[in-house]
């Protein structure tokens, strides 16, 4: 039973004990009216159980009012919640719809075979692969990514784009369950789209903003670690980015 119920419990309660004390006690005080007494006199010995069922009455309505009001609170809440999955929706159609639409040629020359979609992605991480074990020494990754994003800027801009505020759009909602809805974009990511995430956050492109919704959320909690250019490279970002928070 709620607060709400209690109340009106507890009143109720209140004001028939209240009857039934002053049931006996008027006439214990004041008496019966003898049949000689005035017939307003009779009544007016009742006049305060009169106002007690007014109070009871009172209850009733309040409760009424306060039942509504959460009702239409409730009504509220599910609205929003429903305005929100629509919005997240159409969002997250869009970004996949973008990793469908890339597409990249396999050698330097325009008219060669292309890799789409999710090849594509897959492609890209294993020429940023190749990139970071051949970078001189002097070449930090951050600096050796950066190169490579710079070339690839066309592709990489736009994907991280929309995934930071997709992630941000949840974020910054009012929803109770947010990670239900990153667990749906981290399901949607292929282990490359994860790895490219993983060098982007270790970067200044992403070490900002999205390196912090990527450890709220654990975007990272199912990379493979192996994948990476080097394991090694796993020490790159705090072990609380990438590892599951709720073990």
């Amino acid at each position: 039973m709620g607060k709400r119920g209690r109340f009106v419990l507890v009143g109720t309660l209140v004001v028939l004990l209240t009857l039934i004390v002053s049931h006996w006690a008027i006439p214990y005080y004041y008496g019966w009216p003898s049949a000689s007494s005035a017939p307003g006199d009779f009544g007016s010995m009742f006049g305060f159980a009169e106002a007690l069922f007014s109070g009871l009455a009172f209850i009733v309505i309040i409760y009424s009012l306060v039942q509504q009001q959460h009702d239409l609170g409730q009504q509220q809440e599910e609205t929003n919640a429903l305005r929100f999955e629509t919005l997240f929706f159409n969002m997250l159609n869009i970004h996949l719809r973008l990793v469908h639409d890339v597409s990249v040629p396999i050698t330097s020359d325009p008219n060669s075979p292309r890799k789409d979609g999710r090849e594509a992605m897959s492609f890209l991480f294993q020429k940023l692969k190749s990139h970071l074990l051949a970078r001189e020494s002097p070449l930090s990754i951050a600096e050796t990514y950066d190169q490579f994003y710079s070339k690839k800027e066309y592709i990489l801009g736009p994907y991280f784009r929309s995934l930071y505020h997709l992630l941000a759009t949840v974020d910054d909602s009012a929803v109770n369950s947010k990670k239900k809805y990153t667990n749906i974009i981290r399901a949607h990511m292929s282990n490359a789209e994860l790895c490219l995430l993983y060098y982007n956050c270790v970067s200044d492109h992403g070490k900002k903003g999205m390196l912090r919704l990527v450890g709220r959320y654990t975007l990272l909690k199912h990379m493979d670690q192996s994948k990476l250019a080097d394991p090694a490279d796993i020490e790159l970002l705090p072990a609380s980015v990438h590892q599951d928070k709720s073990r």
